[in-house]
């Protein structure tokens, strides 16, 4: 998932340094039903300046609200200001090659990275060991994840159990589609 900002360097202040920092939240939960609150009180305690969340898969390509973030990253550093993505943990921006490629992206424009849990937990150069390995293997963790799902619910109904949601038994309620279908028509 490609985000792209102009590589905009900070203005620099008399000591050659960014005049001041802007910290920018990102949260993300891959599912409607899922709560963000535990990320968005740890990130609100890590005194972050605005806040993006969204509740959308990782593996879907275009995440609106990170791209935000990404873009206003890149308007705040052009104005002389340095800025950083604060992030709950790693998992929460991608997994694996994605990853990777997102960190990359964000240290070639100098935007920093930073995570407050995890394995990656801190400030890391994304380029480095210390980053690439824990990203790589929270990719494998995610298809072992849907392997051992896949495994349980086929184990499931071998043995005649449904999976998914409450069977509907009501004759009325069975019939409403094909009668909702047919005053269409």
């Amino acid at each position: 998932m490609p985000l792209r900002s102009a590589p905009a360097r900070p203005a620099q202040g008399r000591g050659g340094e960014a005049v001041g920092h802007v910290r920018l939240e990102y949260a993300r939960a891959s599912t409607a039903r899922q709560s963000l609150d535990a990320q968005l009180d740890s990130l609100t305690e890590a005194g972050v300046t605005r806040v993006f969340s969204e509740k959308i898969s990782a593996r879907t390509t275009k995440r609106p609200e990170l791209e935000a973030a990404v873009k206003l990253a890149g308007e705040i550093l052009s104005s002389g200001v340095a800025a950083t993505l604060v992030v709950h943990e790693h998992k929460r921006l991608g997994r694996g090659i994605e990853l990777a490629m997102l960190a990359e992206e964000l240290k070639a424009s100098d935007v920093g990275l930073e995570f407050l849990t995890g394995e990656l937990k801190g400030s890391h150069d994304p380029s480095g060991i210390v980053f690439t390995v824990p990203a790589a293997m929270s990719r494998m963790e995610r298809e072992y994840i849907r392997d051992r799902t896949l495994e349980g619910h086929e184990s499931a109904r071998r043995r005649g159990k449904t999976i998914g949601g409450a069977g509907v038994t009501d004759e009325s309620m069975l019939s409403m589609p094909s009668t909702c279908a047919r005053g269409r028509g």
